[in-house]
């Protein structure tokens, strides 16, 4: 299998179903899959998942027993992933699947074992841009749009799982990481599902 997708899904069941048309389209000349990560999603959601499974072809419901988080619902579907490249994203449709190839191209031929997404431009509330500024996340950015080599993946799996920020545990793993441009969408969600006390809790864990 040449790509497997990992996304986090958690309260977006309402866009899912765009998401993954968009990503089917984009991916349609490589082999794939997709694995949808209920990362501790009320019954409907999980329900809304399992639909979304059995409508298109290689997606997959992971389900966990509880809410981790992005980073720890992100590690648990690389363990079950085949693919020779993982690429991770968000479930909000501000990732851009059309990129997905792009970055797979530039991973191949800079050599490198880990490339981010670098947003041109961050579509998204101004108090979400301070606080990502404040995580060093403009744009040379660490980004949850990323791909890396199965060979990453392997030793990102026997690394174990921990509280500790998934790309610090990646950065562990590998000098060899790459930046590639990539245009930043608004989130096809009309509400955020996060507080902003969400977001310094994360930015406590970043340093």
């Amino acid at each position: 299998m040449e790509i497997s997708v990992i996304i986090p899904c958690y309260k977006s069941s309402s866009v899912l179903k765009t998401v993954l048309a968009e990503l089917k389209l984009v991916l349609n000349t490589v082999s794939h899959e997709i694995i949808l990560v209920d990362d501790g999603n009320n019954y409907n959601e999980k329900l809304a998942l399992y639909n979304l499974e059995k409508q298109f072809e290689n997606v997959k419901a992971l389900q966990l027993d509880r809410n981790y988080g992005q980073h720890q619902a992100t590690y648990q579907g690389c363990v079950i992933a085949k693919g020779k490249f993982i690429v991770t994203m968000d479930d909000d449709g501000q990732h851009n699947s059309d990129f997905i190839l792009k970055m797979q191209n530039y991973l191949i031929t800079s050599g490198n074992d880990l490339v981010y997404a670098r947003f041109i431009e961050i579509q998204e509330a101004i108090w979400r841009k301070i606080v990502r500024k404040l995580l060093r996340n403009s744009n040379e950015s660490k980004s949850s749009f990323r791909i890396w080599t199965q060979a990453i993946n392997e030793r990102l799996i026997n690394s174990g799982i921990s509280d500790e920020l998934l790309d610090k545990k990646l950065a562990k793993l590998t000098p060899s990481i790459g930046y590639f441009d990539v245009v930043h969408r608004k989130s096809l969600l009309k509400k955020s599902r996060y507080k902003l006390k969400d977001y310094f809790k994360y930015l406590k864990q970043t340093f």
